[in-house]
């Protein structure tokens, strides 16, 4: 298992998928502003990956 756990926010909004198969949603802010370090439910490392980090070719890709 791995040491982080990535959460991926959808589409600029307060939803956060998370790598072991959880959502979150946050009332005000991304994890970080709300002094989030771990993920709750899987207790690794958290690393916010921001919607306007997403590569949106690789979304592209997906549907292809």
């Amino acid at each position: 298992m791995s040491d982080v756990c990535h959460w991926t926010e959808e589409e600029d909004s307060s939803y956060w998928e998370t790598d072991c198969d959880q959502a979150f949603t946050l009332i005000d802010g991304k994890p970080s502003d709300n002094l989030m370090v771990y993920c709750c439910y899987c207790g690794n490392e958290l690393e916010e990956v921001p919607y306007s980090d997403i590569d949106e070719s690789e979304v592209d890709n997906e549907t292809d």
